[in-house]
């Protein structure tokens, strides 16, 4: 059989409406605010404080930081005092001013759509003005309440029930604020579980050792003090308590925050996470920070030269397609060696095979400064070796081999004639020997360096070994 279904769409991490971020941002300058005035009876002011009205425009944060304010400040002092009544006279009900008080409250610290939900909630289940029995449920959408409300089905009226029993006004009150959450976040699977979605943010949370250690523990604490405030619709199925993260959880959280250099300060200092309470590993990390943030930066500075050296040596960290860095003239860096399109050798620099001129003057300059001859006599030898160039053309090598075999000494065998006319003038020089004088021997391990610029002199002054 065909099944046909729809994909729900998958909403990114921390795009919900009902997600805290990591970092807090706290209220807009120019909310609107407004003095609550809780009153006990006509008349009497308890106590003055300042709250931030609640339209619907707020983040996540606002809204659990509104929940718990409104249920710290107002709510939970106003139903003690109540209960407090109560005890002395059972027929307190009767008064219902600090009841109407905790309504004003909530209709003076409310706007727009979360003012609308409020009404709307309080018209249906207002002992005042609600006409439901026992057992009826129909007008509550919080899993807790109506789980509380269906206990008490031995009660032929709601009324009754509403007058003389107290817990029905914390019921009351319990889903109001459940109304102002789902005008705040929705209704989607993802609201209905705000609870585990914050619990999710707090598991994540990261420490830095430059903010400190102490910022990573308020931050936790802070979100820990929303969770009552969350969502949670298993857990009001369920009966759970929405708690916070307990002792063993929070060191688990806290190895999985700190950073390398942050555990292993610990570990020099002989600190087990595991093994020492929370608040005293938080403690002990805080005592550290001061030496490891000055090392940190150390360590940033020698970056920071070593990249600034890198980025000069490859022109600011440009790169060619292939990858390798690019410097100013386009040339390969140094000691780099790419396949050449002119003559497809790999070789560094400006291909030879680009002059076609062997014989340039700027080849000859170059050459004469690595030799050690001088201007002068480097001029010399280019006309002694260009003669002897020119008379080498002139000979039949067939015919004068043998003799020039039976004459020449063991250092020249092999040697082209142009090139033992410069080992020759090299030797003289280099050992303090007349020009006249004859060279009979030469040291091999001299001899071959005097081969190798013999045949560099030749490649430059365009003679070739015939």
């Amino acid at each position: 059989m065909k099944v046909t279904a729809t994909i729900p769409k998958k909403i990114k991490p921390g795009k919900h409406k009902c997600h805290i971020p990591f970092k807090k941002v706290g209220w807009p300058e120019d909310h609107k605010t407004v003095i609550a005035n809780k009153k006990a009876k006509p008349g009497d002011t308890t106590f003055n404080d300042k709250f931030y009205v609640l339209d619907g425009s707020e983040d996540a944060e606002c809204t659990a930081e509104w929940l718990k304010d409104f249920d710290m400040k107002i709510l939970q002092p106003m139903m003690r005092k109540k209960q407090k009544e109560f005890k002395k006279n059972p027929k307190a009900y009767e008064n219902t001013d600090i009841f109407d008080s905790i309504q004003d409250c909530l209709m003076k610290l409310t706007d727009g759509t979360v003012q609308t939900a409020v009404k709307d909630t309080l018209a249906n289940i207002d002992p005042a003005t609600s006409t439901m029995k026992v057992g009826d449920v129909s007008m509550f959408e919080n899993e807790h309440c109506k789980g509380q409300l269906l206990a008490y089905k031995e009660q032929k009226k709601l009324k009754q029930f509403q007058e003389e029993n107290l817990y029905y006004r914390v019921l009351m009150y319990r889903e109001v604020l459940h109304r102002i959450k789902i005008a705040m976040y929705g209704n989607d699977s993802t609201a209905l579980n705000s609870f585990m979605e914050l619990k999710s943010t707090i598991r994540t949370l990261k420490a830095n050792p430059t903010t400190g250690i102490r910022q990573y523990d308020e931050r936790k604490q802070t979100l820990q003090s929303y969770l009552p405030y969350q969502m949670w619709q298993w857990g009001d199925k369920s009966g759970q308590e929405k708690k916070p993260y307990g002792e063993e959880e929070s060191r688990e959280h806290l190895h999985d925050a700190l950073t390398r250099e942050q555990k292993e300060v610990l570990l020099k200092n002989k600190w087990e996470i595991f093994e020492n309470p929370y608040a005293d590993t938080i403690s002990q990390l805080a005592a550290l920070e001061p030496a490891l943030v000055e090392q940190l930066q150390v360590k940033a500075r020698l970056k920071k030269l070593e990249d600034e050296k890198e980025a000069k040596r490859t022109n600011g960290g440009k790169r060619n397609s292939d990858g390798s860095p690019k410097n100013n003239k386009g040339k390969a860096t140094p000691g780099e060696k790419k396949e050449c399109k002119h003559c497809g050798k790999k070789h560094a620099g400006k291909c030879w095979s680009l002059d076609k001129n062997n014989n340039s003057n700027s080849k000859n300059q170059k050459f004469h400064k690595n030799t050690g001859f001088s201007k002068a006599q480097f001029a010399t030898m280019k006309k002694l070796m260009s003669s002897t160039k020119s008379s080498q053309r002139t000979i039949d090598t067939d015919s004068s081999s043998d003799e020039e075999d039976s004459n020449q000494y063991s250092w020249a065998k092999g040697v082209p004639q142009v090139q033992q006319m410069y080992i020759s003038q090299a030797y003289k020089r280099d050992n303090g020997m007349d020009s006249d004088e004859e060279v009979r021997e030469i040291p091999d391990d001299e001899l071959k360096a005097l081969k190798k610029k013999a045949k560099r002199a030749s490649k430059s002054l365009g003679c070739r070994r015939k």
